[in-house]
């Protein structure tokens, strides 16, 4: 689980080097953002390499279901 907000390196291109290095590759990664998301911003995290992004707040139930 990641924030696409981290200060000096964005949530993006942590996705991107875990979902590039063979170590990592095959490691889900959920993502969590407080700002306004759109479907492309939705579309960008899963290109590279997010699985699921959530947006604050969101629910317990939510975040369970997608670990």
């Amino acid at each position: 689980m990641t924030d696409l907000g981290l200060p000096g390196i964005d949530g993006y291109e942590l996705c991107r080097r875990l979902h590039n290095d063979e170590r990592t590759a095959h490691t889900p990664i959920v993502a969590i953002t407080g700002r306004y998301f759109s479907t492309a911003d939705v579309a960008r995290a899963r290109r590279e390499g997010c699985h699921a992004v959530l947006i604050k707040p969101f629910l317990a139930d939510d975040l369970i279901a997608e670990v």
